[in-house]
């Protein structure tokens, strides 16, 4: 498999509106901030609702979830404002006027969608796994 695998040619990636696209079987949110903008390609999956994050917005520099409107740095993927969750962030770029996504970078999509999901919850709730800037309760 080639490392970087074009999506989308950079004129049909509209600024200031996320778009999902698919890697390795595996929705990806697309985003750049403002024309002429750096691409910025994350999980599409919020872990909160599971709402799908190319159907939100661009507010600044976060993309939100059409759902619950939490809203996900581009950059680090951290939930702006509770920092209790984070969607996967991979590495884009234009080259030669195409969008570029790092397809090593994707994991493939598991057997069941909902695992990395559900597991995601589960270490985060059962082992009280910290997330962001958030420590676990003392005990």
């Amino acid at each position: 498999m080639a490392r970087w695998v074009t999506v989308m040619r950079v004129e049909e990636l509209p600024p200031d509106r996320p778009v999902t696209v698919r890697v390795n079987e595996r929705d990806i949110a697309l985003a750049r901030c403002g024309e002429g903008g750096a691409p910025h390609a994350l999980d599409n999956r919020c872990p909160h609702g599971a709402g799908q994050l190319g159907d939100g917005t661009i507010l600044g520099d976060d993309i939100v979830c059409p759902l619950h409107e939490f809203g996900f740095d581009l950059h680090t993927g951290i939930q702006r404002d509770a920092r209790t969750g984070r969607v996967a962030v991979y590495p884009a770029r234009i080259e030669g006027g195409e969008v570029q996504i790092d397809a090593e970078a994707v994991p493939p999509l598991p057997e069941d969608p909902d695992a990395d999901y559900f597991d995601w919850w589960a270490r985060r709730h059962d082992e009280q796994e910290p997330v962001g800037d958030r420590a676990p309760a003392a005990t």
